[in-house]
């Protein structure tokens, strides 16, 4: 299958194409969200150089204390890429991260396809629906490389298999690997995690009903090497869970995103997004609707597909291993639905079965659009099983052609587009010596502000070599009354400049000398710098009066020097 993963890698490098053409210039992904992804992977290297704790930070939020595991801030990723970081720097390191995760991910799906099924083609099928799936799109679309790196699912469900069906090797090795992989998991991505495991949970659970003695036998003999599985992952995951959940900045009270915004709608099942190369225009006025977004709006089938499927239930029909496997990815897309039906970007209020398991404490903070990886690799197997049973009742040349065709035909509405690249550009004053002016941990404030909505100053902050810290930042802390909070725009002048850039007035710099002068104490600020944004004369103008004195133009940006509070002022 060596020549299945050099296919799904040039396939990888073709969609993330518009950013390795400037693999140290451009990010895969599109808005904010691929460089917190790039300063989490630049962050664990440089905090265990400097003797700190990687799980946690200070350097965006300062003086707030950031809880990273609740930032899924992805800490094996960054140490598994620290070569590349340290050689090249850390955007060649996540380009190539998210071109390596599409790639294996669908062909770590056909291995495990493989498993299961007869012909190769039909487990190279599997896997290229999985590996490139509208959900691993849309996902890479929105730089969420810790959701991109699937190749814990189907590794699950092959071990899930060896320890409970099969009964395959030896319990205390698919015990320790079940173990591993889950703690892995956990530090790739804790929400994939839980989803693993509530898929696994129901996916059991159909398996028990469909042959309740058989699932007991089963549960008999497997029980010492999921107890094994239990103790290896307490090993790997203790020390982060108690930080997460004890540790500084921990939070608590309501999720971040609201239960009804990221789910999937009933019309995306069969209405494409702008990210699939056959969308028409039609489609594209409907799901620019879709509350999830198009990152998230990842339930796409269609209907080639969806027939495709059909007929592979009607030619496997006496297989009760297939219904459950059907009953299962049906489940998870009605699951991925959320709490209540949403039909062309409208929520009808007709109540769904996640409005009972999303209110479970520990799957608060899933959002259900999400789910569609779950139901995509179902949907890869029961494809697989389809091309099989087609070229068993069509042996020889036609059978391959009819399955091959049938392949095609389904898979082609899902041809994606390239990937979308958000540029990764910095002023000279950070690419240069001139950022030594500054000393190592000193507090910076630098503009725009770093949030959601525009997050350069987190580049710029990763291309300096992590030399200063900010007091703002694109990152979930803990807010006021404890719960997640996103953008810390509480601050006067931090929510001045943020006004600023985005054409709004803000209070005039005189009447908030005071407060802003008790800003720059508190925070421990001793520098300001203002990069190229829009309304940057504005900007300028603001920080000038807050200050009192004008700045000096130093590579590319302006830079202020925050003179030291008087002695005795408070």
């Amino acid at each position: 299958m060596l020549g299945s993963l050099a296919g799904y890698l040039l396939a990888a490098a073709l969609l993330c194409w518009p950013a390795l053409t400037d693999i140290s210039g451009r990010l895969v992904g599109a808005g904010a969200d691929p460089i917190q992804r790039l300063w989490f992977l630049a962050w664990v290297p440089f905090a265990i150089g400097h003797g700190a704790w990687p799980l946690t930070s200070s350097y965006l939020d300062h003086p707030l204390v950031v809880n990273l595991m609740w930032n899924n801030a992805t800490p094996l990723l960054a140490v598994v890429a620290w070569p590349v970081t340290a050689a090249f720097g850390p955007i060649p390191a996540y380009d190539l991260l998210m071109t390596l995760a599409l790639g294996l991910s669908a062909w770590t799906a056909a291995l495990v396809a493989a498993r299961h099924l007869r012909h190769r083609l039909s487990a190279l099928a599997a896997g290229l629906l999985f590996g490139f799936s509208p959900y691993m799109v849309g996902e890479a679309a929105g730089g969420h490389l810790p959701l991109v790196v699937a190749v814990g699912p189907p590794l699950l469900l092959w071990l899930g298999d060896a320890i409970l069906i099969t009964g395959r090797g030896p319990r205390w090795a698919l015990g320790l690997g079940l173990g591993g992989l889950l703690g892995a998991q956990l530090l790739v991505s804790e929400e994939v995690l839980t989803t693993e495991l509530l898929v696994a949970a129901l996916a059991g659970g159909l398996l028990a009903i469909a042959a309740p003695r058989a699932a007991m036998r089963r549960l008999g003999r497997a029980w010492p090497g999921l107890a094994i599985a239990a103790v290896v992952f307490a090993v790997i995951a203790g020390g982060p869970l108690l930080l997460q959940l004890t540790g500084p900045g921990h939070l608590a009270g309501a999720p971040l995103q609201p239960p009804g915004r990221f789910v999937a709608d009933l019309a995306n099942l069969f209405v494409p997004t702008r990210l699939l190369l056959l969308a028409p225009h039609g489609a594209l006025a409907v799901s620019r609707r879709f509350t999830a977004g198009v990152a998230e709006s990842t339930a796409y089938i269609g209907p080639p597909l969806a027939l495709t499927l059909l007929l592979a239930l009607v030619l496997r029909r006496r297989s009760r291993w297939t219904w459950a496997l059907a009953a299962a990815t049906a489940l998870v897309f009605l699951f991925a639905l959320g709490p209540t039906l949403h039909v062309g970007g409208r929520s009808t209020g007709v109540p769904l079965p996640w409005r009972v398991v999303g209110g479970l404490p520990v799957l608060r903070s899933v959002l259900p659009a999400r789910l569609t990886l779950y139901g995509f690799l179902g949907a890869a197997l029961l494809l697989g099983l389809g091309l099989d049973s087609l070229r068993q009742r069509l042996p020889g040349r036609l059978g391959t052609w009819l399955a091959a065709g049938c392949a095609a035909v389904a898979l082609a509405p899902l041809l994606p587009r390239a990937l979308p690249a958000t540029a990764a550009g910095a002023p000279a004053f950070f690419r240069t010596a001139a950022v030594d002016r500054i000393p190592q941990g000193a507090v910076v404030a630098v503009a725009p502000v770093a949030t959601i909505l525009d997050a350069r100053a987190m580049l710029w902050q990763v291309v300096g070599g992590l030399r200063f810290r900010m007091p703002w930042g694109y990152v979930i802390h803990r807010g006021g009354d404890g719960a997640a909070a996103e953008n810390r725009l509480g601050p006067p002048l931090a929510r001045a400049l943020f006004t600023i850039e985005f054409g709004g007035r803000p209070t005039p710099a005189a009447q908030l000398r005071g407060a802003i002068a008790r800003e720059l104490r508190r925070e421990d600020l001793a520098w300001i710098v203002v990069g190229p944004m829009a309304h940057e004369r504005s900007a300028i103008r603001y920080v000038t009066g807050a200050l009192g004195s004008p700045p000096a133009a130093v590579a590319g940006v302006e830079l202020w020097r925050v003179p030291a509070p008087a002695a005795g002022s408070s």
